[in-house]
């Protein structure tokens, strides 16, 4: 039997390790044989697959020469979650401290086409090039059967990728891909056929030892030179392009060496649970470097405990700690401060670039609008901004923020991080004569389990709503919501064309949100459901998301969306009146803006 790819080698291979009558010739083969059982057989040979990663160091080197990149470039290695990607991975290990040309990254996977566009979008913030190796198995929708076609998966990822994209199989370029380094493919077959020819022949198998792979082949599209920025269209050219590098990307922050600069040092004011997100998704992203955090609870044991166990996102799988003035991670101590004030911790002491108030006080936004001796960045966090505060919401007007200018700044409310980039969206296509715009937002730390008085900060002004101080759990809530006040501030004029209502409801995460409107210009729901299908396409970071199944709130928690439409309810009744319902994660998904504001801010320098 010749069995190609690791796995036939799982499924068929390991049915007949030491067959008195059946002989084994494998190819394609990332693993190790002993994986397979094929160390210890007496009826196996072949030819090992080995990613030529030799070949793959000098290419991107040539390439960022070609780019007129300075220092060492970075690339990150991204794959679906198949058996074969995960059987290749030691190779890229052993291979560790060889890379003569470029930093590795640890590599990524992902389950799911909507995973696969994310790690894309966001690959700019720790690479400069992206590798992709196995695709064949993205799904199109969690816990779904269907795969998406390879084709249309680097379709997607050339249209939409950042920076360049290398593939590391063959069929990387036929399926899209600007280029690929592959192993030799004829090579595999060749010495596959010679062996199996050899046994016909009466050719004892121990003479036939296992051998490696030694060819590699690159393959280009006319059109990947150009996309590169790259001067020659020869992928055998080395000498540097005198032009412009042209690659629509945004670029790491580099020093006067050329090397890459030390990843931004975030402050973190607050350990609720925004804050503990923050957290939480900093760790899996591993963009920036956490390098003091300020809380006014003083047990440092309670909130090494909350860090490691969350109800609703699970355990960290990380060691997590505390000292005297310090929760650990991993053996990694951050310092820990307690002060009242934002204003007052030791932030410069800690070098810190950039500081989130994830506190939810209602005193600090004006505090940090003025907060003229901290030279460097703050981010206020579910509040709707001080004047003087620039507001960033991604979707709505994050291309116009310039991080060099602007250092006062605020990622509004989760609500309105939702509901903006829809609005602008209709707004721009349509125009919005009114409407209104219904959440249902689950419940707060501040609201009570059983009866008793409101509480809570003085931004919400809940002690003038009694009603909020009822059982949390047992009701629904009805509400005044700041949303189009604060979307107004980054979409001037929504404020007088939408209204809003809320209510608490008795789920511990995930809204969800019905928005109306009447529209200037006739539409239909087929033509309205285009649109927000070609919006996500098109979109470079991870705001808006469409789905169609029958999925309901618990589905979308720990869902990195600004917003999920709900298709299932799309409607226009009449040409002018529309109807969108939407769900977003208030937690996980604002936080995940929070922290692409702060990438913005790494990128600018």
């Amino acid at each position: 039997m010749i069995l190609v790819d690791d796995i036939a080698q799982r499924l068929v291979g390991a049915r007949y390790l030491n067959h008195p009558r059946m002989k084994i010739v494998f190819a394609g083969v990332n693993n190790r044989p002993g994986a397979y059982g094929y160390d210890q057989a007496g009826n196996v040979t072949g030819v090992l697959e080995r990613k030529p990663l030799q070949a793959v160091d000098d290419t991107l080197e040539m390439l960022w020469r070609q780019m007129n990149g300075a220092g060492k470039p970075r690339a990150l290695l991204i794959g679906d979650q198949s058996f074969d990607f995960a059987a290749g991975l030691f190779e890229y290990q052993d291979y560790q401290r060889r890379w003569r040309h470029i930093r590795w990254s640890a590599p990524v996977a992902a389950a799911t086409f909507e995973e696969w566009k994310l790690l894309v979008l966001r690959a700019p913030a720790v690479a400069d090039f992206i590798l992709v190796s196995d695709y064949r198995q993205l799904r199109r929708d969690f816990g779904g059967k269907a795969f998406v076609p390879p084709a249309e998966v680097m379709a997607w990822t050339e249209r939409n990728a950042k920076i360049p994209v290398l593939g590391l199989t063959t069929a990387a370029t036929q399926d899209g891909a600007m280029m690929g380094v592959a192993t030799a493919g004829y090579e595999q077959g060749w010495e596959a056929a010679r062996m199996a020819y050899a046994l016909t022949q009466g050719v004892p198998i121990r003479q036939l030892p296992i051998v490696s792979g030694k060819e590699s082949m690159i393959s280009t599209r006319r059109a990947a030179p150009r996309c590169a920025g790259a001067a020659s269209t020869s992928p055998s050219s080395t000498r540097p392009s005198p032009g412009p590098r042209t690659f629509n990307s945004i670029e790491p922050p580099q020093t006067a060496e050329g090397d890459s600069m030390k990843p931004l040092r975030i402050g973190l004011n607050g350990l609720g649970r925004i804050g503990r997100a923050l957290f939480r998704l900093n760790r899996l992203r591993r963009q920036f470097e956490l390098a003091m955090i300020n809380e006014v609870n003083e047990d440092a044991a309670n909130l090494a405990y909350l860090l490691k166990y969350d109800t609703l996102y699970g355990t960290l799988p990380e060691r997590v700690g505390f000292g005297r003035g310090s929760l650990s991670v991993e053996g990694q101590a951050i310092p820990l401060t307690r002060c009242a004030d934002v204003t007052a911790a030791p932030w410069r002491e800690h070098g810190v670039d950039v500081v989130i108030d994830a506190s939810g006080d209602a005193r600090h936004p004006a505090r940090m609008a003025t907060w003229n001796d901290f030279p460097g960045w703050t981010i206020t966090t579910h509040a709707v901004a001080h004047p003087g505060v620039r507001t960033v919401i991604f979707g709505v007007n994050e291309r116009d923020f310039d991080a060099r200018a602007q250092r006062r700044l605020s990622s509004s409310i989760c609500d309105t991080v939702a509901l903006a980039p829809l609005a602008a969206l209709l707004e721009r296509e349509y125009g919005i004569v009114g409407g209104f715009v219904t959440t249902l937002h689950p419940w707060l730390g501040q609201q009570r389990l059983l009866d008793g008085a409101a509480v809570g900060t003085d931004s919400d002004a809940i002690g003038s709503h009694f009603s909020l101080g009822r059982a949390a759990a047992g009701n629904l809530i009805p509400k005044p919501t700041s949303v189009v006040q604060a979307a107004d501030i980054a979409l001037p004029g929504l404020a007088r064309k939408l209204q809003a209502f809320s209510y608490r409801v008795p789920t511990p995460s995930v809204c969800s949100a019905v928005l109306d409107v009447e529209l200037e210009r006739p539409a239909c729901a087929h033509e309205l459901s285009a649109l927000l299908r070609q919006s996500e396409q098109r979109q470079a970071w991870p705001v808006l998301r469409n789905i169609g199944e029958p999925l309901v709130s618990s589905d979308f928690r720990g869902s990195e969306h600004s917003l999920i439409v709900d298709q299932r309810w799309t409607a226009v009744q009449r040409e002018r009146r529309a109807r969108l319902v939407y769900w977003y994660d208030n937690e996980w998904g604002y936080a995940s803006r929070v922290l692409d504001l702060a990438a913005m801010i790494a990128h600018a320098g």
